[in-house]
This record gives C-alpha cells, structure tokens and sequence, in this order.
C-alpha cells in the first residue's frame, strides 16, 4: 500500500465557492476517465524536501502534485503564466526541482505548505489490486490562475460549486468513485472558502487522521455480474476489514450503495449520524 496525498482546491465565486475537480485520462489504468482532486503518491524527493524545510513530507506531496497536474502554484506569488507552466513541466519530469522552483523564485516554502489542513483520510478496500492510503488536504487557491492539465495523467479540470457537481456525478457527466463523493457530501453545508478552511484548521487530528477503509460486500447479483456493490463504512455493524476496523454497536448502520460500474447514482445509508469521522 502506497502513501499519497490529495488536494480539495477551493476558491472564492459569486455566489459561495467552487471546488477543482480534474479528469484522468481514459488511458490510466486506476479510475481512468474519473474526476477527482489533484494529487498522487509520495516520493522520495518529497520526504527529502520536508526534511530541508521542516514539514510534513505528505504536504509537500501534495503541493507538488496540484502543480504538476494542473500548472496551478499554490504560493499565490504572482508568476507568469509561460513561467508556471514550464516550471509544472520540469517538476513532472523531476519531481525534486520543487527545491528549485521556492529558491528560483525566493519564497519561503514552510508558510505555503503548511497552508494545506488535512480534511480526512481514506484507505483503498483490502479487495482491490491497488491500493493507497490518501491524505485529503484543504487549500485556498486566493488569485484567478489558469488551471492547465498536464495532458498526461489529467485532461481537463472544472471548477465546480458542491451542488453542480454532485448533480453532474448523478446526471453521469462527471462520474468519480466514492471518496471524492463522500468529501463533496461533507462540504456541501459550507457557506464560503473561508468558513471550509477555518473548520480544516480547527479539525481534531482524531477525526482528520481517522482511517476510513471500506470493504466491499456484493449485492443484487445478476449471473456472474452483480448490479451494485455495498461499501460497508466505519461505525457499521459489519464493519470488519483486516485492518482500520470500527464496528459499530449491533444494529448500527453505515454503508454507501455503489451501482456497477462505479462512477454515479451512489446512495448513503445510515441509522445514525457518523459523520463526524469525514
């Protein structure tokens, strides 16, 4: 299982705010052609990074990769456009010219990345071939900059308000997998990109860090091929991965109704309120 780290991108709109979600290209092999935050796995450079300027390796990750994927520089500095995209270039192809690009630029990396606040943390079911363990930060993108995909892993990004985007998951324009829906779900009663960044920085580590990993269990089968897939979720009675376990009290409910294939249509089932894990 991979480390990784992901960005929950907001910026100011009129009304409320609107949240980035880009498109993996069709050709990837893990959730190709899904929507999701900017993000991807750590590398080695990121911990030596961290280690250079005190901070957390998984934040640097995550400052690298929103610019890697979408050309978008999360110091807010103002950079030319031509510059940005070149620098995003460079960094893709060797990821520890983060370094570089602070020095070349004189800017003070510790203020910026530790802007980014953890929201929540996810972990891939047991079941699936690939795995990750995904920390899920908050940052506030402050000025208009062009968002440009890598044209690699990403395609196109949209700026999206939470209800548009929910809306376009279920119309199957904007299809992703279940973290991204589950994290949108629990955005969707902010009012602005100031009050989302105030409740990150004031977020319990214990419900940050909490691991939620789902397990899988088939349901409605059709001949070999089954309509939907229950994720059973922590707090749930059944609630029994190998690892990250939270089974709830007997009768307890928690579980996320996914149609095959995954991408739209998902439906939460609840008997109490568990939220406060996400």
């Amino acid at each position: 299982m991979r480390r990784a780290a992901s960005v929950i991108l907001v910026r100011n709109a009129n009304p409320g705010f609107q949240v980035l979600l880009i498109e993996r290209s069709s050709k990837l092999t893990f959730a190709g052609s899904m929507h999701v935050f900017p993000g991807g796995v750590i590398d080695n450079t990121d911990i030596e990074a961290a280690q250079l300027w005190g901070v957390d390796a998984l934040k640097v990750a995550a400052f690298r990769e929103v610019f890697e994927e979408t050309g978008l520089n999360l110091t807010n500095q103002a950079i030319p456009f031509a510059k940005r995209i070149e620098w995003a270039h460079q960094i893709r192809e060797s990821p520890g010219k983060i370094v570089d690009f602070f020095q070349a630029h004189n800017i003070q990396p510790q203020p910026h990345i530790n802007a980014l606040h953890q929201w929540c943390r996810f972990v891939t079911p047991s079941a699936e071939p690939k795995r990750f363990d995904t920390y899920f930060y908050v940052a506030h993108l402050q000025n208009q900059q062009r968002m440009t995909p890598d044209g690699q892993e990403t395609v196109a990004g949209h700026w999206l308000s939470i209800d548009e985007a929910i809306e376009r998951c279920e119309a199957g324009t904007l299809p992703m997998l279940p973290p991204q829906w589950m994290i949108l779900q629990s955005l969707r009663h902010f009012k602005s990109s100031q009050e989302i960044i105030t409740a990150a920085q004031n977020r319990p580590i214990s419900q940050s860090n909490f691991p939620i990993q789902p397990h899988f269990v088939h349901e409605g089968l059709s001949g070999e091929r089954p309509k939907s897939v229950m994720l059973v979720l922590p707090g749930d009675e059944k609630h029994t991965p190998e690892e990250n376990a939270y089974t709830g009290a007997p009768g307890s409910i928690h579980r996320l109704v996914c149609p095959v294939p995954l991408g739209k249509g998902y439906r939460l089932i609840e008997n109490h309120k568990l939220s406060a894990m996400l």
